[in-house]
């Protein structure tokens, strides 16, 4: 194994519980150091909004970088409605079956925008 890990969960809007996308992410194991005692992980998440049914594919999506270290994960970029997208996501953990997700979008380039 690459000891690497990929993960794709379902997105819900959190008021009318619709399914609005997917986000899709991959993991890659950091060795144990003097500095980090305990295995960490880092990550790539891509937000998946706005799905073309023409050609099954999304033509909206929010980049986000992740450490098992922090308490948010950082926006890196985006495409679609979402362009040139900053900001950061903040996890919530409910139970072991729910993740709540807030995403805050600080800035875009798109002519048009909105929050998840």
């Amino acid at each position: 194994t690459d000891g690497g890990a990929r993960d794709s969960i379902d997105v819900y809007d959190a008021d009318s519980h619709a399914l609005v996308g997917l986000l899709q992410c991959s993991y890659v194991q950091v060795p144990e150091t003097d500095k980090f005692p305990q295995d960490d992980s880092i990550g790539q998440c891509i937000y998946n909004f706005d799905m073309n049914e023409k050609d099954n594919l999304f033509d909206s999506q929010i980049s986000l970088s992740s450490s098992d270290r922090g308490y948010y994960n950082m926006v890196t970029s985006g495409s679609g409605r979402y362009a040139c997208a900053s900001g950061h996501e903040e996890l919530e953990f409910s139970d072991d079956k729910i993740l709540i997700s807030k995403l805050t979008i600080c800035n875009t380039c798109a002519d048009e925008y909105w929050y998840v």
